[in-house]
């Protein structure tokens, strides 16, 4: 007569005597909160760190439940971070292209000044042109456009009008 073959996962057979020892410290190992996974590797390891990680890293991929969650977990955390990332991208975009907007509506509006004058004959010294072409503020190109209908010499658009 032959001795009952124990297989792996079936209930009613009695485990091996190595199978034995092993279930109570897995299921022990499993409700383990982190921290004290850490300690109880730190307990029997002493302080040697790296037959702690070694034990540590064991420990861990002896478990395939663990690896798995693990393995869910990062896989959930970049499926999150994709709608993010996409959300940046488009936004990073979107300021880059009002950046190019705002440039454009400067060099517009300086050419603009620099037309008007010209068409009106009036005269404009090589300083008075660099220093329309260099002004980035709207507002202020805006008022030496207005000023740029009326002024009878380009320096006239720098000066604050009399109160």
């Amino acid at each position: 007569m032959s001795a009952p073959v124990h297989k792996s996962g079936d209930p009613t057979a009695s485990p091996s005597p190595t199978e034995a020892p092993q279930a109570p410290a897995q299921a022990e190992w499993a409700a383990m909160s982190p921290a004290g996974r850490e300690q109880a590797v730190g307990a029997l390891l002493g302080s040697e760190p790296e037959k702690a990680l070694d034990q540590r890293e064991a420990m861990t991929h002896a478990d395939p439940h663990l690896d798995a969650g693990a393995g869910e977990l990062v896989g959930e955390l970049g499926r999150m971070m994709e709608p993010a990332e996409a959300r940046s991208d488009r936004e990073q975009a979107r300021v880059e292209q009002e950046q190019a907007r705002a440039e454009r509506a400067v060099g517009n509006l300086s050419a603009a000044i620099l037309v008007i004058l010209g068409v009106r004959g009036v005269p404009t010294s090589e300083e008075a042109r660099r220093r329309i072409l260099r002004e980035t503020d709207l507002g202020v190109l805006d008022e030496w456009l207005k000023r740029a209908a009326t002024a009878a010499e380009a320096e006239d658009l720098f000066r604050e009008p009399a109160s």
